[in-house]
C-alpha cells in the first residue's frame, strides 16, 4: 500500500555533493588568495622596515660624529665600506652590515655621496615579487 519514502535518491545526493564542491572551491580559492596577499605584503613591509632601520642607524651615527672625525668611504671588489667614527658599514651584494652585524640582506643600492656642505645617502631595497623597490634618500650634515 504505502511505499517507504525515507532517505534520499542518488540524484539528490549528487546535487548536494556538487553544491558542496562549488562552495568548497570558492572558500578554498578565497583562502589561497588571502594567503598570497599576506605573503606579498609581508615581503614589502620587511623591505620597507630594513631600509628605514638602516637609515635610522646611519642618521644616529652621523649625529655622533664631528667634522674632524668625518666619514671615510672605500669601494673595492664589489664591497662598499663607510666608516663613521667607530662604526663601519659594509655593503656587499645585497647585504649591509654594521660593525660586522647584518642589518639587512635585501638592499640593492647603498650610496654615500659627499660634497662640501652635506652628505647624501640613498638606500634602495631589492625588488619584491611584483618588482617594486623601496627607497629612502636624505641629506646629512656633520656637527661642527
Amino acid at each position: 500500500m504505502f511505499k517507504d519514502e525515507r532517505g534520499i535518491t542518488l540524484v539528490e545526493l549528487l546535487a548536494v555533493l556538487a553544491i558542496l564542491f562549488i562552495i568548497l572551491l570558492l572558500v578554498g580559492s578565497t583562502h589561497i588568495f588571502g594567503q598570497r596577499q599576506y605573503f606579498e605584503q609581508t615581503e614589502t613591509i620587511d623591505h620597507q622596515g630594513d631600509v628605514r632601520l638602516i637609515m635610522s642607524q646611519l642618521t644616529t651615527d652621523v649625529r655622533k660624529v664631528t667634522v674632524n672625525e668625518g666619514a671615510t668611504t672605500s669601494d673595492s671588489g664589489g664591497v662598499f665600506t663607510l666608516t663613521l667614527g667607530a662604526n663601519t658599514y659594509t655593503h656587499q651584494g645585497t647585504t649591509i652590515k654594521r660593525n660586522g652585524v647584518i642589518l639587512s640582506e635585501h638592499i640593492s643600492t647603498f650610496e654615500w655621496l659627499t660634497n662640501e656642505a652635506a652628505n647624501e645617502i640613498k638606500i634602495v631595497s631589492v625588488p619584491d615579487d611584483k618588482g617594486k623597490q623601496t627607497s629612502l634618500q636624505t641629506m646629512l650634515y656633520f656637527r661642527r
